[in-house]
């Protein structure tokens, strides 16, 4: 899986003319809304732009998030890794840019679940989910926010929102 996902980074990277390219490079902070639960992730990104109105590239990024019980107690934490691919097509040029795009990722994690103080318990496996998720999407000069709905599986499926920065560098032909 890591020699592919390399593979299609470098061709992504390196599949059009060089004075064609742009690179983008991001970071985002967000909520999510899953599963009777919240959780918080940070996430990374580098994209390549062929053209003003598209990019796509590779996501990385950390979350922990937990669930609750029918009396509003924490039962469940989780926390891990997701890695994968996205696109952003901006709709209109300029400085004001919503966008709508959509990720694949993967999501590698353990949890621990908590019934009390004394009665922690460590889950015995780790657990690889896959999720889509479908973005809208707003770029304000550097700053971007976006909204989406996971479409995973169990505890990944819900809604997130974040905000970040997204920085681009090179220049397109005129």
């Amino acid at each position: 899986m890591k020699k592919l996902f390399a593979f299609f980074a470098i061709l992504v990277l390196y599949s059009s003319n060089s004075s064609a390219q742009i690179v983008r490079i991001g970071a985002l902070t967000g909520l999510n809304v899953a599963n009777k639960g919240l959780g918080f992730n940070i996430t990374g990104d580098l994209s390549y732009s062929p053209k003003p109105q598209l990019d796509m590239g590779i996501i990385l990024g950390v979350g922990v998030g937990g669930q609750v019980d029918s009396l509003g107690k924490a039962n469940n934490i989780k926390g891990g890794v997701k890695y994968g691919f996205q696109t952003r097509y901006f709709l209109k040029k300029g400085k004001f840019r919503p966008y709508i795009g959509g990720m694949a990722t993967i999501f590698s994690g353990a949890g621990i679940n908590v019934k009390t103080i004394k009665d922690i318990k460590l889950n015995g496996t780790m657990s690889t989910k896959i999720a889509l998720v479908p973005m809208f999407g707003l770029k304000i000069g550097v700053l971007n926010l976006n909204s989406g709905y996971s479409l995973g599986g169990g505890a990944l499926r819900g809604f997130s929102i974040n905000a970040g920065l997204l920085f681009g560098f090179g220049k397109y032909p005129k």
